[in-house]
């Protein structure tokens, strides 16, 4: 029977199907793995996830989400709706939510095979799949409660549509315009990535959206535009165009953090290379980045500067291009548009290695796997490797909640409060959330101010030691006598009786 027969050809999309959906499971075993113990909520956690209560419980409509490194400047409030589902459902549970987020996350392995199926073949569609499973540092965005991991599946479906729209299927163009909108909500940086994407975009495929029926065009630019801005104007409007005066402060220098053109190239170059091995093979170092680069340029020479090429180049390199332009201090998170396309070009090159060697396609691929599920079993159970969470790796879900329910068995139904020490510093929404969520949302098992019981909760502070020695010493002494301490995993609770009594 030909491998053309209809028959075949089911067959053959059955097993496509089944796979994906295996490595699905895979993902979200992989991205899940110790979550419940090793979770990390923090201040920026605590922050968000009170606005997702207001929103709930209180109906509280909001313009805008969490706020980004710059004063007065906001990213969109996508994440705290998407959050909004599984908090209803659980009523607020972290872990739940973080559940929820993971699978959303993972439906991601979906979206990259159908991508790069449209990119090249279904080859590397399996391929890209396969990586973006084991990858190290997916799984890593995808354990952070942040806004920053929604980029991955929404910068995938944003690519997949534009694709089938270059491929003269105009009507696609629409939900391109309205992922191009929702990738501004995720991340404010991505307005201006995603903005310069588009300029590329038409310059290079001008006459494919010169033809482009004059209504679809229309509507698409209606809907990015609403998308990417309406929620901001809006908000502005009522705040005294508070965000566009900080956007203009930030584009003529009067704000931000500014470095030289030659320090960011360099800083770049670092944090590039470090988002390659990450996302690829952490543990072979350089080595890996050389293989991405080898990796281009088999994109280019079989390729030459065809769509998909022009697809990711524009996809790859827009975003470090802004960021030269902007100069300013470059995070990791900000390449996070990025890096699928990394992960579809290295697919790519071993697609086509095992075109010709399958056997060494197979080795290639096994060993990026290996080296991925090495780094995977060796960091979680320890934190190690989490960016997010590098100033207090063994800060645990597990041990704060355990924490809590020890401060109000002490407290014995007496009025209490806290004092915790938290990085960044003096920053306990993270703490407040979780004695609500703990507590049920009974405000009489909640910490007030100025309590006779004061309980002060201590994190080993690796960064610096002395300083948290030196505060313990002088300040939290002053409060009080201290008539109680226990370890709790990495804390420390003391039970303060203070001198107000």
């Amino acid at each position: 029977m030909p491998m053309s027969h209809p028959l075949i050809q089911k067959i053959f999309q059955w097993k496509i199907q089944i796979t994906l959906v295996i490595l699905f499971l895979v993902s979200i075993f992989l991205r899940t793995y110790l979550l419940s113990e090793n979770l990390f909520f923090g201040p920026e956690q605590g922050i968000d996830f009170m606005a997702v209560r207001e929103i709930v419980e209180n109906r509280n409509i909001t313009l805008i989400g969490a706020k980004t490194d710059i004063d007065g400047i906001f990213h969109g409030p996508i994440y705290y709706y998407t959050t909004s589902i599984p908090f209803f459902i659980s009523s607020g549970d972290p872990l739940f939510i973080a559940y929820f987020l993971i699978v959303l996350n993972s439906l991601s392995i979906f979206f990259v095979y159908i991508l790069s199926r449209e990119l090249f073949n279904k080859s590397t569609g399996i391929i890209s799949a396969i990586l973006l499973t084991v990858s190290f540092g997916a799984i890593v965005y995808a354990r952070w409660l942040s806004t920053h991991p929604l980029v991955f599946p929404l910068s995938l479906l944003f690519f997949y549509f534009i694709t089938r729209f270059l491929k003269k299927k105009e009507k696609f163009l629409i939900p391109a315009g309205v992922l191009a909108g929702l990738l501004g909500q995720a991340e404010f940086l991505n307005i201006l990535f995603v903005g310069t994407i588009l300029v590329c975009l038409i310059i290079r495929f001008h006459n494919i959206f010169f033809k482009t029926s004059k209504m679809i065009l229309t509507i698409s630019v209606f809907l990015y535009i609403s998308f990417t801005w309406g929620n901001f104007f809006l908000f502005d409007v009522k705040n005294n165009w508070l965000i566009l005066k900080n956007v203009q402060e930030l584009a003529f220098g009067d704000s931000g953090y500014y470095i030289s053109f030659v320090s960011l190239l360099k800083m770049s170059a670092i944090k590039s290379n470090i988002i390659i091995q990450d996302f690829l093979a952490k543990s072979f170092g350089w080595g890996v980045s050389i293989l991405f680069l080898i990796s281009l340029v088999v994109l280019y020479m079989k390729n030459k500067f065809n769509m998909a090429a022009s697809v990711l180049t524009i996809w790859l390199f827009v975003p470090v291009f802004v960021l030269l332009v902007l100069r300013h201090e470059v995070l990791e998170q900000y390449f996070v548009l990025s890096v699928c396309a990394i992960v579809i070009v290295v697919a790519y090159f071993i697609s086509e290695i095992y075109k010709n060697q399958k056997y060494l396609g197979v080795f290639f691929l096994i060993v990026l796997i290996g080296a991925n599920m090495i780094v995977w079993k060796k960091a979680l159970p320890i934190n190690l490797h989490m960016f997010f969470q590098n100033p207090q790796p063994q800060f645990l879900y597990k041990d704060q909640l355990n924490a809590i329910r020890l401060i109000r068995k002490d407290a014995q139904g007496e009025k209490f409060s806290i004092q915790a020490y938290t990085i960044p510093y003096w920053s306990q929404q993270g703490w407040e959330y979780l004695f609500w969520y703990d507590g049920s949302g009974d405000i009489n098992t909640m910490p007030v101010s100025g309590a006779d019981k004061l309980f002060v909760i201590t994190q080993p502070d690796i960064g610096n030691p002395k300083f948290q020695q030196k505060w313990l010493k002088e300040t939290v002494s002053a409060w009080g006598k201290e008539v109680n301490k226990h370890k709790v995993g990495n804390l420390t609770v003391r039970e303060i009786e203070t001198n107000e009594k």
